[in-house]
Formats: C-alpha cells, structure tokens, sequence
C-alpha cells in the first residue's frame, strides 16, 4: 500500500508546529428514523464495529495486542492503537493516542447530514476500509430498530470528490495536506467556541471549569504525539516560552458549563459520566506564533480527552 504523500508547503510553516493530515467529508441521506442526536450517539462504536467486523483476520484474539498484525490491520491501527516497539516517548504506555477525529452536523443540503472524518498521518492510507466500513454502516444500520444512511458523495481536504452515488467508484490518491501555520505572528487574545464537550484533566481529575493552561497544554502534547506517532516527525517548541505565555494569560470571558453526559462501557459493562464543556471563553495575553499554530491544529485533531468519540471540536477566532 502507497504511502501518503504531502501536498503541504514546508515555508508556510517554517519552525512552526505543523501535522499532516486528510479530512473527509462525507455527505450522507439518513433513513427517517436516523436523527442527528442518534447518529452523534451511535457513530463511534458503530465506526469501530464495522470496521473490524469487515477487516479483523484474528476475530478470536482477546486484544489487538496479542496480533501479529495489529500495527497492518485498519481496526487496530485505528482503534487499539498498540503503541509501536523502538518508540522513544510513552514507553510505559501500551497505546497511543487515536490518528482519527469526527464532527457530525446538518448537511448543506436537505435532508442530509455530514460527517467529517479527519485522518492524520499514514492512517490515511486506510481511508478505502474506512469508507467501505461506513459503506456497511448505512447498509446495515446502527443497532437495533435504528436506520442506516446511503452515502450521496465524499471530498477530500483539496475539496476534490472522491466519490459520488452516480458512479459508485471510489477515486482515492492517499496525499495528505500539511496544516500550516494560522498565521506567522502572534497575537493578543484568543476566543475559543467549543461546539462538542471539551474534557480536560488535571492531576487525574476530571475539570468542570475552563482552565486554560490545561487547555493548551492538551493540544500541544496531543499535536506532538500524533506528529511522532503517524507523521514520523517531531515538534520540537520553545517550552519555557509557551508555558510563560499560558501562564500568564487571563481569561477575560467565560461563558463555559460542564455538561453531564451517561456512556455505557460494553468493554467495563458499565455506564460513567463522560461529560464535558460546552461554550465559549476568551482569553487575552501576549501568545507567540508558535501557540498559535498549535491552537489552529487542534482545530483538525481537537483537545482534550475523548477525542476518538468527536469530543472536544472547537473553533479559533484571534483577537
């Protein structure tokens, strides 16, 4: 299989964090019983489903860790995500973070909704399992007594379509874009729109107050692993210089609640609360280009914890 191959301009982002990655967008009809809220409730684990129902060649294994093939198999590198011997960082740890998010919103269209799936990395190469694995998806639906979609056209980042319902063939050129920088200047502020739950922790607790210095600091260590990990290349950043920069800011505007929300565990046969913020804040201060840059990447790979479930999505507005 083809490596991707990036489309990005290295001096558009000179000594700035940037990450390679694909975003598609797949346009879909939803039946009529298949709401929007059911869909965002539903799609994650439908996704991990059929993906590995449709891909698994070792159905038997307890974990993906006792396959040989987790590091080829779609459902592992996606889902498991066993952390890759010879690894110089999160030795301890036997996985690493997840290469893929998703937003789900209202289509353009009537009657149709959209989901965007980004892919970092040489997790793109897998983008025909994934799309065939939402294929099935539709097909078959999502659970019992809950309808399915047809897929009506996929773009990729370029805005090229990779396909439509008229031709059902799938054209995919595994590239990936480089995500530059948001801008080679600083800025004074920032306001931050978090449109699904945004779930920070702190000292192993779980924060139900915007805490901005944990907010940047999930990005930039969730940017840094996804480069190491599926980019093959690191961030190196000015550490003392962004720490000072976040330390020092002051939220000005915090319009910001946590919202509890009930998840059922089938792995720990449990529900928990996997709650989270929703809202808007604003923060002034003296940022540097390089804050910035990562806070436009997490724009693409979101922050936070729970991001593999669609969390912690915002928007950038500087001031």
């Amino acid at each position: 299989m083809n490596a991707p191959v990036s489309i990005g301009s290295e001096s558009e982002s000179t000594q700035l964090p940037s990450i390679d990655l694909n975003s598609y967008t797949f346009t879909i009809r939803p039946d009529c019983n298949l709401s929007l809220s059911v869909l965002s409730r539903r799609f994650r684990g439908s996704f991990g489903y059929y993906l590995r129902r449709t891909f698994c060649v070792s159905p038997g294994s307890r974990s993906c860790g006792e396959c040989r093939l987790a590091q080829e198999c779609v459902y592992g590198y996606l889902f498991e995500s066993v952390a890759p011997p010879g690894r110089r960082i999160m030795r301890l740890y036997s996985t690493v973070p997840h290469p893929f998010t998703y937003e789900i919103d209202l289509g353009t269209d009537t009657g149709t909704m959209d989901i965007r799936l980004v892919l970092v990395g040489a997790s793109v190469q897998f983008f025909p399992h994934v799309f065939l694995a939402l294929q099935r998806m539709g097909t078959e639906g999502l659970g019992k007594d809950i309808g399915g979609f047809g897929i009506e056209r996929v773009s990729d980042c370029t805005g090229a379509a990779v396909y439509r319902k008229e031709n059902e063939r799938l054209e995919h050129n595994p590239v990936t874009m480089s995500v530059p920088a948001y801008t080679q200047r600083g800025a004074k502020g920032f306001k931050i729109d978090l449109t699904t739950p945004l779930r920070l922790q702190r000292d192993g607790r779980v924060l139900t107050q915007i805490d901005f210095p944990a907010f940047a600091t999930s990005v930039a260590r969730r940017a840094t692993l996804l480069s190491y990990f599926y980019c093959r290349r690191e961030i190196t950043s000015d550490n003392r210089t962004l720490k000072r920069s976040v330390a020092a800011a002051t939220v000005v505007s915090d319009d910001t609640r946590y919202v509890h929300i009930s998840r059922h565990s089938r792995r720990q046969a449990r529900r928990y609360d996997n709650g989270g913020l929703l809202g808007s804040f604003e923060v002034m201060g003296k940022f540097p280009a390089e804050l910035v840059a990562f806070l436009n990447l997490g724009t693409y790979i979101h922050a936070g914890k729970a991001t593999s479930f669609g969390y912690g999505r915002y928007r950038l507005s500087l001031r």
